[in-house]
């Protein structure tokens, strides 16, 4: 059993939890809490050598401008845009692009090493940048300056190992191995540990290459829902220090400030301790979830029962609304076939009676014609009578009289009184004067026209033709009479029938209507049934020996980092507040480094939080911070930070000259005493040169470049 399973037995055997021993053992390991502390050994990182070379690309406008940083500024470039390693000046009388070569190379040690430049923007800051790139495997310089590189190597010490990092950059991407060198017979052999092709590659080789050389751990932390593991850039990360990037004192990222905290100053237990308050969360995290996956469910499953509710109660509504009748078959299918003989029947009677209504409007046409011809005729004789019982006196052609000598001739000379035509002897015997000369037809029916105007005239009366065709209209409208009357019996009957037919109709069809709404109240009635068992109270919750086991590792480990951690605290909020006054800050009486990464400042009689003093201030008590993390480690011999310090101070906000000076006397001093290495960026190149040796120092004068 280790200690912490042993102890962490004991809590949840005293909460009443029945458990055994090696229960709770495989339950700390399930959950990947670490049951044994980690003393941190301070394993010590060194740049050796660092070595860079390329080809600068600058456009016309660059060369040709009498302040080309002043261009390069204008496009936000970080660093340098020109080259004095090889002493080639820049003609900026030239119009045309320019590629000028550079290579730089510098051996490192120990102490402090320095980076100016008489003005900002000459490369200082790139320098650090591509240490960076090589120490992490991310770039940070701007994208115009990595497209210029094609070689990088820097040479690591990671404690008595050195390690090669070396690579090509192609259209900026990286390309490149990481090397164990170890002297053989005076001259290096190279054993690669790694390659890559990729800035992908080149960070994931030199983050597990970094974690496992510094005996680091990866920091586990709960965020966004879920567990995440920070590793080698976010320790990388808080090596830096920027002016213009203060907060938090440790790091860069205040969510890990602790946790940096905990493992520079070598707390034993700070490893477990992350472990557990994280795996407590992601318990704590899913238990949240199922309750409120519970709420989810109960809520939805009321929602689905009031629904199913008034579901059956629409059903039993809709069945309600239907009649008890019920037709049978057989009489739907007599009442069926009876309206449609009936149907048949009253068709057959609209055909006759079209055919009847058809023949009396003949024969009614054929009485009006004979009718109309009759007296045509009677009118006809009537005028002939009336024309030949004229006598004319005068011709009514030529006016010539008609002699009365010539009118008693007629019948002896048988000759027209008027025209002296021969007469018809036949014709003038029934008193009808007809020239012999008329066509025989004419003269017949002047002679039988005279004859029915004569019998007409007698009122005489015969059998002809007429009287048959209206007895036939007579016969044929009461034919049709008969047939009305019948077709519209016939249709009546039809139409009852149809109705009789079409009521049985409905019946079935409400029948079935019924049925299925008879079915759908069954199956309403049936889904509330099984939605009518009692509602379950109980929400899902993690194994509840799991959730003590783990929140009795938690207090646990939490009261042992705290005793293991603040008498440490102590003795390095001491150097800082030394190391704070060596820096220019003669008003700080004393500072409180506490567990939460925060500082209480003493000064002026006065207690102020890190965060509330100016930014002077903090760049002092943020540098002596680490370089005290640095020393105590170095002194006790524990703790997890690896020695190298980078501080940068861009323009923007730039350490005052004489702050600076005094802070790399002090820094100086310390790092004769510990050996650390720490790189300083700064314009104030003078100072650097003022208080370095000159193999430390890379300044550029004036208008030069560092590179």
């Amino acid at each position: 059993m280790s200690t912490l399973g042993d102890a962490v037995f004991a809590a949840v055997t005293r909460r009443g939890l029945e458990i055994t021993s090696a229960q709770a053992e495989e339950i700390l390991e399930s959950v990947g809490i670490s049951t044994s502390a980690t003393m941190g050994i301070p394993v010590r990182l060194r740049a050796r050598r660092l070595h860079f070379s390329g080809t600068k690309k600058l456009t016309a406008s660059e060369t040709v401008s009498p302040d080309p940083i002043e261009a390069s500024a204008d496009r936000g470039v970080d660093d340098a845009t020109a080259d004095t390693a090889s002493d080639r000046p820049i003609n900026h009388e030239s119009t045309q692009d320019l590629h000028v070569p550079f290579s730089f190379d510098w051996i490192l040690g120990t102490g402090i090493h320095g980076i100016g430049s008489g003005r900002n923007l000459r490369g200082k800051s790139s320098v650090l940048h591509l240490l960076n790139w090589a120490l992490t495997g991310r770039s940070h310089l701007q994208p115009d300056i990595q497209s210029w590189m094609e070689q990088v190597e820097v040479e690591w010490s990671i404690d008595s190992a050195r390690i090669q990092v070396k690579f090509t950059v192609n259209n900026s991407v990286p390309e490149g191995t990481v090397a164990q060198l170890d002297e053989i017979d005076g001259k290096d052999r190279r054993t690669v540990l790694g390659t890559f092709t990729s800035a992908e590659e080149f960070e994931a080789v030199m983050g597990n290459l970094m974690l496992e050389r510094l005996r680091l751990d990866p920091i586990a932390m709960w965020g966004n829902d879920q567990e995440t593991s920070h590793r080698w850039p976010a320790y990388a990360a808080a090596l830096t220090i920027r002016a213009d990037q203060l907060d938090p004192l440790i790091g860069n990222e205040g969510v890990l400030a602790t946790r940096m905290l905990q493992r520079f100053t070598g707390t034993s237990w700070a490893a477990a301790a992350a472990q557990a308050q994280t795996a407590l969360r992601a318990i704590e995290y899913r238990t949240e979830q199922a309750t409120e996956r519970a709420d989810q469910v109960a809520r939805a499953t009321s929602a689905v029962r009031r629904a199913a509710e008034e579901r059956v109660i629409r059903a039993r509504e809709l069945v309600a609304t239907f009649g008890e009748e019920r037709p049978g078959i057989d009489e739907l299918i007599t009442l069926t076939s009876e309206a449609h003989q009936l149907a048949q029947h009253a068709h057959q009677l609209e055909l006759e009676l079209m055919t009847a209504r058809t023949t009396a409007a003949q024969v009614s046409d054929q009485l009006k014609a004979e009718r109309s011809r009759r007296n045509s005729l009677v009118e006809d004789a009537l005028a002939r009578l009336f024309f030949n019982s004229m006598e004319p006196t005068v011709c009514p052609r030529c006016t010539a009289a008609v002699t009365k000598e010539r009118r008693k001739a007629e019948p002896e000379s048988h000759a027209c009184s008027l025209c002296s035509s021969e007469l018809d002897l036949d014709a003038l015997k029934e008193d009808v004067v007809v020239a012999s000369s008329v066509p025989e037809s004419a003269r017949t029916e002047m002679v039988t026209s005279a004859g029915v105007a004569t019998s007409a005239g007698d009122g005489e009366q015969s059998a002809d033709p007429l009287v048959a065709l209206e007895e036939a209209a007579s016969r044929a409208n009461s034919a049709v009479a008969d047939l009305e009357a019948a077709y519209s019996d016939a249709a009546a009957r039809r139409d009852a029938a149809t109705v009789r037919a079409q009521d049985g109709q409905g019946l079935i069809d409400s029948a079935e209507a019924r049925q299925q709404a008879v079915v759908a109240l069954a199956r309403a009635e049936g889904h509330l049934e099984a939605l009518s068992g009692p509602e379950s109270d109980e929400v899902p919750q993690e194994d509840p020996t799991t959730s003590a086991v783990v929140e009795s590792a938690k207090l646990l480990l939490a009261k042992w980092l705290k005793e293991d951690q603040d008498p440490r605290l102590k003795l390095i909020s001491d150097q800082i507040a030394d190391l704070a006054r060596s820096f220019g800050s003669d008003n700080i009486n004393g500072v409180t480094l506490l567990g939460n990464a925060n500082l209480r400042v003493s000064k002026g009689g006065t207690v102020a939080n890190y965060g509330a003093i100016t930014g002077g201030e903090k760049l002092r008590l943020k540098i002596a911070t680490s370089v005290a993390l640095i020393t105590y480690g170095y002194n006790e011999g524990i703790g997890r930070h690896p020695g190298l310090l980078f501080i940068d101070s861009p323009a923007s906000e730039e350490i005052p000259e004489d702050d600076l000076r005094t802070i790399l006397k002090a820094l100086d001093e310390v790092a004769s005493t510990t050996g650390i290495q720490v790189f300083v960026g700064t314009r104030y190149g003078s100072v650097l040169t003022e208080l370095l040796p000159c193999d430390r120092v890379r300044v550029a004068e004036g208008d030069d470049f560092v590179w």
